[in-house]
């Protein structure tokens, strides 16, 4: 599951940087961009934490 979650927000990321270089002059474009890139960051930072903490308890 962890796995999943952090290729799904590798490609949230991706999506989000497509739409930036896509539509360079939209506001409604960079607005939904930054609400992906926000969500694929924060999934990205949680899908990390959660196996470095499955790891430190395997120890």
């Amino acid at each position: 599951m962890r796995t999943i979650s952090y290729i799904i927000s590798l490609l949230l990321l991706g999506v989000a940087f497509f739409l930036l270089s896509e539509y360079p002059n939209s506001g409604r474009m960079g607005l939904i961009a930054g609400g992906i890139t926000t969500i694929g960051f924060m999934l990205n930072l949680t899908s990390y934490l959660s196996l470095n903490s499955k790891k430190e308890f395997d120890k």
